[in-house]
């Protein structure tokens, strides 16, 4: 992969999804290595304490762990989980001790696409790109950020909405928007 293309990818992806990456894809580890190597694993289904951080190789372990109702996405264009669902604190000054679950598909060498949520019901990290246009998104409005090269099929978006309390972020590298769109319209509950 040419540096600038890596770097870009890294960068699009912020601290919020570049852990997930770090333990397996840019590593080029499988997950199950990953988290061990890491003395992260993942627990046992319904063992979880409520509001933990980790790793988890399960949507279902991470929605224990979250305390919250996770979405997963259910269309992700031929593309895999780069790792696990990453559960961590919301980074939010007095948002401490909510949790953002997040997951990524893809891999640096590939279009990427990712899905954050949390329970602050505001961005647990800051972001900057251009505002390109609202979307309808699960019955409300999101808007779509984005830095694109060209025509927006190559570059990063970034679509966020909020919607019952729960906060989305959907990204993508390398992605048209309408593949973003479709990735983020069919998410759907865990449990």
């Amino acid at each position: 992969m040419h540096r600038s293309r890596a770097v870009t990818v890294w960068q699009a992806l912020g601290t919020t999804t570049a852990a997930a990456l770090v333990t397996s894809a840019a590593l080029a580890l499988p997950a199950t290595a990953a988290t061990g190597a890491a003395g992260t694993s993942a627990p046992a289904p319904g063992s979880a304490r409520p509001a933990a951080t980790g790793n988890f190789t399960t949507w279902p372990q991470a929605e224990t762990a979250a305390s919250f109702p996770l979405h997963r996405p259910t269309r992700l264009h031929g593309l895999h989980r780069a790792g696990p669902v990453s559960v961590r604190r919301c980074e939010t000054r007095g948002q401490h001790h909510k949790r953002v679950a997040s997951a990524v598909y893809g891999t640096p060498f590939s279009p990427l696409l990712s899905i954050a949520e949390n329970n602050s019901g505001a961005p647990c990290a800051p972001f900057s790109a251009p505002f390109l246009r609202n979307v309808r998104v699960h019955g409300v409005t999101g808007k779509l950020y984005g830095q694109c090269l060209g025509s927006c099929r190559q570059g990063v978006l970034d679509l966020i909405w909020k919607r019952n309390g729960t906060f989305y972020e959907a990204k993508s590298v390398n992605e048209p928007q309408h593949v973003l769109l479709n990735f983020a319209r069919h998410l759907h509950p865990v449990a």
